[in-house]
């Protein structure tokens, strides 16, 4: 049985029981005020998308192509949004590292998100910082920072969070 809960204008399905399906599966429902506004009132959700975490730890490519494999890619709409990040992040295992959609391709401190967009990064303080020059150029997040974004090594092994549109518009 599953509940529906609505935060901050997002939807979030948990599953009631508190037992999570393996690998854990969570939708968040997303409304664009901006293309609502022109649509007279008729409000439809832009996206919408379930989230899933690989099922290994593996280097940040890696889990790009396991998440691409499974329809999405990882995490980006979910983890610009700040209070969705926290809903998502804080409903997965804790303790672990996560990789999200965000990295720095051309090595030149200008980080972009897998839609090519830039900004929403929300660093954990003193990031990012290429900490002792290890080539730090792909994002990940982790409880510990309260989930906020850290540059770390792209070859580390991590696990993924995917995200994956559930209606296609």
């Amino acid at each position: 049985m599953f509940h529906q809960t609505l935060i901050l204008g997002l939807i979030l399905w948990v599953n009631v029981e508190g037992v999570p399906r393996c690998p854990p599966l969570y939708i968040i429902e997303r409304c664009d005020a901006a293309s609502n506004a022109n649509n007279n009132n008729n409000a439809q959700p832009s996206r919408e998308y379930r989230y899933q975490v690989t099922a290994t730890t593996q280097s940040w490519s890696a889990s790009r192509r396991a998440c691409q494999q499974l329809g999405g890619d990882l995490v980006v709409a979910g983890a610009k949004d700040f209070e969705a990040r926290k809903k998502i992040f804080s409903s997965i295992p804790q303790g672990r590292w996560y990789w999200i959609g965000l990295s720095d391709p051309q090595h030149n401190r200008r980080w972009t998100w897998l839609d090519q967009s830039h900004g929403n990064e929300h660093w954990a303080a003193n990031e990012p910082n290429n900490f002792h020059s290890y080539n730090e150029y792909c994002g990940e997040v982790d409880s510990s920072r309260l989930y906020k974004t850290n540059d770390y090594s792209c070859y580390a092994n991590l696990y993924g969070v995917c995200e994956i549109p559930v209606n296609q518009q």
